[in-house]
């Protein structure tokens, strides 16, 4: 093998072994109950998963086929923590406004399906 193809080689399998950071998300099984369970609008119901306070949370939106409907909170113990929306407009979880202090993460449920990375 020369010198070229020998780098070549060598780069190559250096740029197929890279990670690209990605990590994969695990929800928890009962938060996949939970979302089992979930009331949703068609075509528009969705699960997202935020960091919150210190811990992994799930917004469970209904979707927009109604004004007053309000969007469960839960932590990744199952534990229901607050909603948003509503007829109120409500953005207020733990004392706080949920929509400057939650990062999101990413969408894990759409309209009746687990999002996959694949």
């Amino acid at each position: 093998m020369n010198k070229s193809t020998y780098l070549l080689f060598i780069f190559l399998m250096l740029f197929t072994a890279c990670d690209k950071g990605e990590t994969e998300i695990v929800v928890p099984d009962c938060i996949k109950s939970l979302i089992g369970s979930f009331w949703f609008c068609q075509g528009s119901g969705s699960v997202g998963q935020y960091s919150f306070q210190g811990q992994l949370v799930y917004l469970f939106d209904p979707g927009n086929c109604g004004a007053d409907m309000t969007g469960p909170i839960y932590n990744e113990n199952c534990e229901h923590i607050g909603y948003l929306g509503g007829i109120a407009g409500n953005n207020i979880v733990n004392g706080v406004l949920f929509s400057e202090n939650a990062k999101f993460i990413k969408k894990i449920w759409e309209n009746g399906a687990f999002i996959t990375d694949d």
